[in-house]
């Protein structure tokens, strides 16, 4: 998927097509993470399974765009993994990403 760096890759291209403009790389690989890794944590393992066997015999990037594109289907959004939104203290009411944050970091001790 990063094709060993090269400009025009797979992440590279997925990051352009997101409204969030300091994305990293690396936001954007937690995002894609964060799908398969939340459909299993909140019991829908069967669901993105089912989703997924047919695409066995599928290119990475066939399977990634399922994946992106189950994760809109489930709410997930890659703002939500920017570093830069997440270190705001800029109110939103419309972006979880934040609080989320600060709740697990302070609350939940994860980091």
């Amino acid at each position: 998927m990063r094709d060993a760096g090269n400009a025009d890759n797979y992440i590279t291209k997925n990051l352009a097509k997101t409204d969030v403009p300091n994305l990293r790389t690396d936001d954007w690989l937690s995002y894609y993470a964060d799908i398969p890794a939340g459909a299993i944590q909140y019991g829908n393992r069967t669901t993105i399974c089912d989703m997924l066997m047919p695409l066995q015999d599928q290119s990475s990037e066939n399977i990634a765009n399922a994946l992106i594109q189950y994760g809109s289907q489930t709410g997930s959004n890659p703002v939500d993994y920017d570093r830069t939104t997440i270190a705001s203290t800029k109110i939103d009411t419309s972006s979880s990403g934040r609080p989320w944050t600060f709740q697990y970091c302070t609350e939940y001790g994860w980091f």
